[in-house]
C-alpha cells in the first residue's frame, strides 16, 4: 500500500527532463619528448537527466557516460568508456530549511590526460591547481555520498552542516600503482553572515580523514591522514562592479607526526559593463594544505590564478592562467602551470561551439614508486554542444 501511494504521488508530480550531447576533438603535442610526438583524441559526452517535484521534495537523476578514442603516431587506440551517474534528493520542510542527499559514482576507463576546460557545453574541465593527476588512461572507480542540512536562522545568518564519504582511484593493483585509491570521510560546518550591504563573513570548520591505498609498484602505504581546520573569509563590495575576498585560517594534520599548516586566500574581481557586453577580470592567490596522492604526502601549496573574459550576447572570449607549487622538501615535481585561451559561440538557445588552445606543465608519475616528473603538453581543441529539455505538469 505504501509503495502504491508513493507511485501515485510521483505520477502526479511535475516532471522535467533534459538531454544533451557534448563533442570535443583535441590535438596534442609534447615539446619536451625525445622525438616530436603528435596525438589526437575525440570525446563524446551524452547525458540525460530527469527531475520530479512531489510536494516539498525534489528528486533528480543524471546519467552522463564519457566515450573517448585516441590516436598517436598513426596508431588508433581502443574506445574508452567511463560510466557516470548522479542521484539527488532535496527536502524543504520549511522555507528556511533545506536537507539534501547526494550520491554519485563512476566506473570504467578514465582518461586523466584531458587538459581542456571548454567554455561551452558539458565538459568537466581539466586537472588544475585543485587536483594534479597523472596523464594516463586507466581503469577507474569513484563513489561519493553527502548529506547536508542548511537553515536560515534570520535574514542575515545561515548555518550549514554536512557529512560526506568519498572513494576514488585506480582499479586493481596496476591501476592503484598509477593513481592510488583515496578514501575520505569529511565533516563540515559553515556559518554565513551578512554584516552590511557591502560586507559578508563566512566561517567554516572542517574535520577529515584520508587514506591512500597505492598498488605494489606505487609509493609505500602511508598511515591515514587526519586533519582539522578552520577558515574565515571576509567579502567586501568595493562599489557595484568590484569585489574583494580575504581569508585566513589554519589547521593541524596528523600522519606520522602532527604538522600545523596555515591557510589563506586573497581574491579581487572586477566587471566593466559595456553597452552590449561585459568585461570581467579576476586575480587570486591561495595557500592551503594539500594531500598529494602521487607522493603519498601532505604539504602546504601555493596556488595562483588570473582570468580575463569578454562576453557578448552570443560570443565570448576568455584567457586564464594558473599555477600551483608545493612548499617543502621533496615536492619540486608538484609544480603545475597552465594557460588557456578560448572562445565560445552560442549558435542558438540549444547549440554551442567553442575552441581554443591550452599549454600546461603537469606531473607524470615515474615507474617503481619514484618521485613524479613534469611534462609540458600543448593542446588545441574544438567542441560542439547541444541541449534539449522539456517537461509536463501531470
Amino acid at each position: 500500500m505504501l509503495a502504491a501511494a508513493a507511485m501515485l504521488v510521483l505520477g502526479a508530480a511535475p516532471l522535467t527532463w533534459e538531454a544533451g550531447l557534448y563533442t570535443e576533438a583535441r590535438a596534442r603535442s609534447f615539446p619536451d619528448a625525445p622525438l616530436q610526438v603528435w596525438a589526437g583524441d575525440v570525446e563524446l559526452d551524452p547525458r540525460v537527466a530527469l527531475e520530479v517535484r512531489p510536494g516539498v521534495w525534489q528528486l533528480s537523476g543524471r546519467y552522463m557516460p564519457r566515450l573517448s578514442m585516441m590516436t598517436a603516431s598513426g596508431e588508433a587506440f581502443p574506445l574508452e568508456v567511463l560510466h557516470r551517474a548522479q542521484l539527488e534528493a532535496l527536502w524543504r520542510p520549511h522555507p528556511s530549511w533545506t536537507v539534501r542527499l547526494e550520491q554519485g559514482g563512476a566506473v570504467g576507463r578514465n582518461d586523466l590526460s584531458r587538459l581542456v576546460a571548454p567554455e561551452v557545453g558539458g565538459g568537466d574541465g581539466a586537472p588544475g591547481p585543485v587536483e594534479r593527476l597523472p596523464a594516463v588512461v586507466l581503469p577507474y572507480k569513484e563513489l561519493e555520498s553527502r548529506l547536508s542540512v542548511s537553515v536560515a536562522t534570520s535574514a542575515r545568518l545561515r548555518l550549514m552542516a554536512s557529512v560526506g564519504f568519498g572513494l576514488d582511484g585506480g582499479v586493481g593493483a596496476a591501476g592503484r600503482s598509477v593513481l592510488p585509491e583515496r578514501r575520505q570521510v569529511e565533516v563540515r560546518g559553515v556559518a554565513e553572515a551578512s554584516l552590511s550591504a557591502q560586507d559578508a563573513l563566512e566561517v567554516s570548520v572542517e574535520a577529515s580523514r584520508v587514506q591512500l591505498i597505492p598498488g605494489p609498484e606505487g609509493p609505500q602505504v602511508a598511515p591515514p591522514s587526519t586533519g582539522v581546520s578552520a577558515l574565515g573569509v571576509w567579502e567586501r563590495r568595493l562599489g557595484s562592479s568590484t569585489q574583494l575576498r580575504l581569508g585566513a585560517g589554519g589547521g593541524a594534520v596528523r600522519t606520522v607526526g602532527v604538522e600545523v599548516l596555515a591557510e589563506g586566500l586573497a581574491e579581487l574581481a572586477h566587471t566593466v559593463p559595456l553597452p552590449t557586453a561585459s568585461l570581467s577580470g579576476t586575480v587570486g592567490v591561495r595557500y592551503a594544505p594539500y594531500v598529494d596522492r602521487l607522493l603519498g604526502a601532505v604539504y602546504g601549496r601555493v596556488e595562483g590564478s588570473a582570468e580575463l573574459a569578454w562576453q557578448g550576447p552570443r560570443v565570448g572570449v576568455a584567457l586564464r592562467a594558473e599555477v600551483a607549487r608545493g612548499m617543502g622538501d621533496g615536492v619540486a615535481a608538484s609544480t603545475y602551470g597552465g594557460l588557456v585561451v578560448s572562445a565560445s559561440w552560442a549558435l542558438s538557445a540549444s547549440l554551442g561551439l567553442s575552441g581554443g588552445v591550452r599549454s600546461a606543465l603537469q606531473p607524470v608519475p615515474a615507474a617503481g614508486g619514484q618521485a613524479p616528473t613534469s611534462r609540458m603538453e600543448n593542446v588545441a581543441f574544438l567542441a560542439f554542444s547541444s541541449t534539449w529539455s522539456g517537461g509536463a505538469d501531470r
